[in-house]
């Protein structure tokens, strides 16, 4: 059984953990070896320390019935070009024997009711094209608005911006 539950500055520890675990499989082949291989454990820690003590976004833990992590979320508010608020998916991650169980979804669903309740109903995730996760998205009903590319370890990648235009109608469906 699992449980999502806002993540609080004593998860950042094996948030961290799951980052670089993440990380590691999911853009293995998309990004070198060697700067997968130079990941820290404890630079995300701190990371993520600062992230959830900042109080400008809010992070999301995925925990077992041992209160183990297993896979976050994080979540922001921003204003889009028109000035007007939207709501922006900034990670999701999950140790690869976590996924392919719903715990995404979980994720996912738990973050749309916390917008739906600040009024925000358009949601925003990027997603590296080569990402496989980004087939996650499609199929819970996200549009791809944008493409652009992006610097990242040396590398020129395919960054895809995709959009709910209005998130109110897939919680009510699940």
């Amino acid at each position: 059984m699992v449980l999502i539950r806002k993540a609080g500055v004593t998860d950042a520890g094996a948030i961290g953990k799951v980052s670089v675990e993440s990380w590691q499989t999911t853009y293995r082949g998309i990004m070198a070896d060697t700067v997968l291989q130079r990941l820290s454990v404890e630079d995300r820690v701190e990371n993520w320390k600062n992230t959830i003590q900042a109080d400008e976004s809010t992070t999301f833990a995925a925990v077992d019935t041992d209160e183990q992590v297993g896979g976050f979320l994080n979540m922001a508010v921003k204003e889009s070009a028109d000035s007007a608020r939207i709501g922006e998916i900034t990670a999701v991650y999950l140790l690869e024997s976590w996924q392919g169980q719903g715990i995404g979804k979980m994720l996912l669903l738990t973050a749309f009711t916390c917008f739906i309740e600040q009024s925000i109903y358009t949601v925003r995730v990027e997603v590296l094209a080569e990402n496989d996760s980004r087939l996650f998205y499609e199929q819970f009903g996200a549009e791809m608005i944008e493409k652009k590319n992006i610097q990242m370890t040396g590398d020129v990648l395919d960054l895809l911006v995709y959009e709910w235009k209005d998130i109110s109608s897939i919680v009510e469906m699940n």
